[in-house]
């Protein structure tokens, strides 16, 4: 995502899944060298802390969202089941129960 204007900020989001409910996510901020170190640092950061700080307050909002089966669509929202199926292949299968042994 590149936010540019007063200060060119580019994020790199890396969402991988974990399982079903859960994913990990990492971002990375990078900017021109001569805005992060030169009279704009000040205000690169700010931006830099700002974007940090929106992503903490949907932290909130995503940590409470559940998958649906079937998932809830309105008209208008797009072809999410063809999303779905193409993102079901990089989601682990559980492993297969390991049998109990005999007392």
């Amino acid at each position: 995502m590149r936010f540019s204007g007063l200060l060119d900020t580019l994020l790199i989001p890396h969402v991988t899944p974990v399982d079903r409910d859960h994913v990990k996510a990492f971002y990375a901020f990078t900017q021109p060298k001569a805005e992060a170190e030169g009279p704009m640092a000040g205000l690169a950061r700010a931006l830099v802390k700002d974007i940090t700080k929106q992503f903490d307050q949907d932290k909130v909002i995503l940590d409470r969202h559940r998958r649906m089966d079937p998932p809830l669509v309105c008209q208008g929202d797009g072809p999410f089941a063809r999303n779905k199926i193409y993102y079901q292949q990089f989601y682990t299968k559980p492993a297969p129960p390991v049998p109990q042994a005999a007392e």
